[in-house]
């Protein structure tokens, strides 16, 4: 049987696969990756036909499609893809991986990616390459699987380390730029709202998951890194400095991913504006005075509760990137809370764990304003909820970073002051503190565990379900 694997030109984002009888297609979308199809779709070509694997690619990828994007037959494969990568290695008589190491230049601070550590990169490189039609496209996984194998992948490379040089490399040539300009990470940080450590942490992510699968494993994968990490901080910065709106009258500043195109745009757009209006629903129904609840925002400013725990939890389940609610304005950032509050309130027996309707101190928190957030060194009581639960967390190696985790999120609460949206004042006691932790708790260990919990299936149920009947 006769396949074939095309993309059309350099300007398509479009995979076609053929038997000769039937067609599927892939139709790659993920920012940093839809515009570099072409060339991706080039180097899996030669890769498999190197490694004398190129019908079984295409006939998997039939098979993927006609089995309705079946996750199996995608874990299946992963061992698979390893070894066509390692194969792939052996063939290459010209690679050399010393040749990418000048030891001449090594000093005690140079951060140094050893040849066994380059031939991890050159292999992971290769499985993200073959791997990319089923997590970048709009035909991918479900993302709970797509951590898991990610996390599979990683430990099968046993490739800990080598992440770990990478994103010291990222931070390096960051702060390099910094200490270059002064001004430079300043401006990241009122700009955009993200510490110097977080934008470090966000370019890495982004380096792994959407620039590396294009590197053309023929050059020095350091400096390529070293260079992606370049373009990627002044295209940041770029976007800074743009204002574009789809809707001005709404406020919804979406500039920060230049690569977003249109129709992303106004999706995004189009669920912040059924929140706002879902919101404003809910609020007439318990008669709460609008003009005083504006009133009430008056003198606010951000907190850490919100910027750690509302604009988290609604990027994953709006499944808006985090970086543009984050620069919402702070009227639109309480609505976000409020539609929380709507979620936790209705959704009570499922948050419980003993399935009763009881009242949620969570959501009596959710319906204030933080006036004042001063820090503490907050530690959580319920240690038994935390490392009782036999879960494994995404990007978590051991349970003792969750602890450190919800004691963040809630270490503005201890000796926060309030202000209600609406109803009446709540007073934090220790003893309400502890209680809120048994409602937050379990709702963090479901959103960064590796397997979809129920819990997590009945919030993103009930968003889409009341959202979709907003009528705009």
């Amino acid at each position: 049987m006769n396949y074939t694997y095309e993309c059309a030109d350099k300007n398509s984002n479009i995979i076609s696969v053929s038997n000769g009888k039937e067609t599927i297609e892939f139709h790659m979308n993920q920012v940093g990756i839809a515009k570099k199809t072409f060339v991706i779709h080039s180097q899996i070509k030669q890769i498999l036909t190197l490694t004398g694997k190129f019908n079984w690619y295409c006939k998997k990828l039939i098979e993927y499609r006609k089995n309705k994007n079946d996750v199996k037959i995608v874990s299946n494969m992963i061992n698979d893809f390893l070894k066509i990568a390692k194969n792939y290695i052996i063939k290459r008589d010209d690679l050399d991986f010393n040749n990418f190491i000048d030891r001449k230049k090594i000093t005690a601070n140079t951060i140094c990616i050893e040849t066994t550590e380059l031939k991890k990169l050159f292999i992971l490189t290769i499985f993200l390459k073959l791997y990319s039609p089923f997590y970048a496209s709009v035909e991918r996984i479900d993302n709970y699987k797509h951590r898991a194998i990610s996390a599979d992948v990683i430990e099968r490379l046993d490739a800990q380390k080598l992440l770990l040089k990478i994103y010291e490399l990222v931070s390096v040539k960051i702060f390099k730029c910094s200490r270059d300009d002064m001004f430079l990470l300043q401006l990241v940080k009122v700009r955009s709202s993200v510490s110097e450590e977080t934008f470090a942490l966000q370019t890495f992510n982004f380096l792994v998951s959407s620039i590396l699968v294009s590197f053309d494993l023929i050059h020095n994968p350091v400096t390529f890194i070293a260079a992606s990490v370049g373009e990627m901080t002044k295209w940041f910065l770029k976007q800074l400095y743009s204002e574009t709106t789809v809707y001005k009258e709404n406020s919804v500043v979406l500039s920060n991913y230049v690569s977003l195109d249109v129709s992303n745009k106004i999706i995004y757009d189009d669920i912040l504006r059924r929140v706002d209006k879902y919101v404003f629903e809910r609020l007439k129904v318990k008669d709460v005075d609008l003009w005083e609840f504006q009133d009430n925002l008056d003198d606010v400013t951000e907190n850490n509760f919100l910027k750690t725990f509302i604009i988290p939890m609604m990027s994953f389940l709006l499944k808006v990137p985090i970086t543009i609610l984050l620069d919402l304005k702070l009227e639109q950032k309480y609505k976000l809370q409020l539609f929380l509050y709507c979620i936790v309130e209705d959704l009570k027996d499922v948050i419980s764990a003993d399935g009763k309707k009881e009242r949620s101190y969570l959501s009596d928190v959710l319906r204030q304003v933080i006036k004042n957030d001063k820090g503490s060194n907050y530690k959580c009581r319920n240690l038994d909820l935390i490392f009782s639960k036999n879960s494994e967390y995404y990007g978590l190696e051991h349970k003792t970073y969750l602890y450190k985790l919800i004691s963040t999120v809630l270490s503005g609460l201890q000796k926060a002051k309030f202000k209600p949206l609406f109803g009446e004042e709540i007073v934090i006691t220790p003893k309400v503190m502890v209680k809120i932790e048994k409602e937050i708790i379990p709702i963090i260990q479901n959103l960064l565990a590796l397997e979809e919990s129920d819990i997590v299936k009945s919030f993103r149920k009930y968003v889409e379900n009341e959202l979709l009947a907003i009528e705009i």
